[in-house]
């Protein structure tokens, strides 16, 4: 356990790193694959932001 009032720029990369590179990952291949499947084989997929919201404000309280 660290117990410090600040923490150097290096410090917050090497603990975030793994979990930062992996996500960016997923989401590109979501995006890829999304774009993928619109452009040629004309497969749009797309998501009701109402739905969305209202169990994001759910999950808030």
């Amino acid at each position: 356990m660290y117990i410090k009032r600040r923490y150097g720029l290096s410090m917050i990369i090497k603990w975030t790193f793994t979990a930062l590179t992996v996500s960016l990952l997923y989401s590109g291949l979501v995006v890829a694959l999304g774009y993928y499947l619109y452009k040629y084989h004309e497969i749009n997929i797309s998501i009701a932001w109402q739905p969305v919201s209202i169990l994001g404000t759910a999950v808030a309280f």
